[in-house]
């Protein structure tokens, strides 16, 4: 069974129904040439994603990053919070989608949303 790497506050999401989507990057020489086949999910897999927990994949696309709406992010699991962005000095209610930059960019590294590159999106429920 292949794996979907969740950090904890994600899988703490999948356990209460929060978190019903992910999003995976797609490293740039494994960009699909054609179609939309992800090589080891489909539609109805049932997938780990780490201490026993499974979901059951209800749909796969690719988008780039920054194409999240805010209903995806939010399904993600990154509701508006009040946090601190890098270009600001003051604590803002951030949007969804900045949560959701930020977030990205602390599990991929600085900039890596600002790349706007290439991406799973897996919409998934809980299984089992």
């Amino acid at each position: 069974m292949k794996a979907i790497i969740l950090n904890d506050a994600e899988k703490i999401g999948v356990i209460t129904g929060r978190v019903t989507q992910a999003r995976m990057p797609i490293p740039p020489d494994k960009y699909p040439r054609s179609g939309l086949h992800h090589p080891s999910l489909k539609i109805d897999s049932r997938v780990g994603i780490g201490t026993g927990l499974n979901i059951k994949v209800t749909g796969i696309r690719i988008e780039r990053i920054q194409d999240i709406s805010e209903q995806d992010a939010r399904a993600c699991g990154y509701p508006k919070r009040k946090g601190r962005r890098s270009d600001q000095s003051q604590l803002s209610l951030m949007d969804d989608v900045r949560y959701f930059d930020d977030v990205w960019d602390e599990k991929y590294g600085l900039g890596a949303y600002k790349n706007n590159d290439w991406v799973w999106v897996i919409d998934f429920k809980k299984w089992g």
